[in-house]
C-alpha cells in the first residue's frame, strides 16, 4: 500500500500537467452520450454484442481513457502550495544562472484542499470510463475455437475488472464529500490506475493470440 501511494505522488506531477488540456475536453465523450437517448449499457448486460478484436481495441483504448481520468483526480487531491525561491537569470553575457532549487524554481509545501467543482468533475469521468470499459468487456464475444487459449488471461482481466469495480465504489464514497481523505481518494484512484496497466497487459496477450500469434 505504501508503495502505491508513494507512486501517486510520482505521477502526480503528470496528472497534473494535463490536467489543463484534459479539463478543456472533459467529459467529451459524456457529452455525446447525454444527447444520445438511448441509455447507456449497465454492467452485465449485452445490448450490443462485440466482434472480438474490435472488442479487444477497444477495451485498450477505454482503460486508457479510465487511466487519464484516475490521474486528474490523483492531480487534484495532491495540490500543493508552492513558493517561488529563484527563477532563472540571463546576464548580460548569456551566462545563465541556474533556478534554485530546482529547474522550476520553486518549492512545493502544504496540501491543499480538493476542489468539489473539479474533483467531482474528475469523478463523473471516471465513472463514465469505467462502465464504458465494463460494457466493453462484458459485451465481448471469444470465439469457440479461441476459449480455451485464451481462457487464463481473460479470466484475469475479468477478475481485474472485478477489482476496479471494489474500489470504484470506494472511491466514489470517499469523493461525496463534504470532507475528503485526500490520501486514501489517491490511494484508490491509483489502484484503479494500476488495473488499467494489468487490463492492457492481459487485453495484448489475447489479442495476440486472436490475431494467431500467440
Amino acid at each position: 500500500m505504501l508503495s502505491r501511494y508513494a507512486a501517486g505522488w510520482t505521477i502526480s506531477a503528470l496528472a497534473f500537467a494535463c490536467a489543463g488540456w484534459f479539463n478543456a475536453c472533459l467529459s467529451a465523450q459524456a457529452q455525446e452520450a447525454a444527447k444520445d437517448a438511448a441509455p447507456p449499457l449497465k454492467g452485465r448486460v449485452r445490448g450490443a454484442a462485440l466482434l472480438t478484436k474490435d472488442g479487444l481495441i477497444r477495451i485498450g483504448t477505454a482503460a486508457t481513457d479510465v487511466q487519464k481520468s484516475c490521474l486528474l483526480v490523483i492531480a487534484e487531491v495532491t495540490r500543493k502550495e508552492t513558493l517561488t525561491v529563484k527563477p532563472p537569470n540571463v546576464l548580460p553575457n548569456s551566462v545563465v544562472i541556474p533556478a534554485l532549487p530546482d529547474p522550476s524554481g520553486t518549492i512545493r509545501f502544504g496540501d491543499l484542499p480538493a476542489r468539489k467543482q473539479y474533483l467531482d468533475q474528475f469523478m463523473n469521468e471516471t465513472s463514465y470510463q469505467v462502465q464504458l470499459l465494463q460494457n466493453s468487456v462484458d459485451a465481448l464475444i471469444i470465439p469457440d475455437d479461441k476459449s480455451a487459449a485464451v481462457g487464463g488471461p481473460w479470466g484475469q482481466i475479468v477478475a481485474t475488472m472485478a477489482d476496479v469495480q471494489k474500489h470504484h465504489a470506494q472511491l466514489k464514497a470517499l469523493t461525496e464529500g463534504p470532507k475528503y481523505d485526500n490520501q486514501q481518494i489517491a490511494r484508490e484512484a491509483l489502484a484503479i490506475h494500476d488495473d488499467m496497466s494489468t487490463v492492457k497487459k492481459l487485453r495484448n496477450a489475447v489479442l495476440k493470440t486472436i490475431r494467431g500469434r500467440g
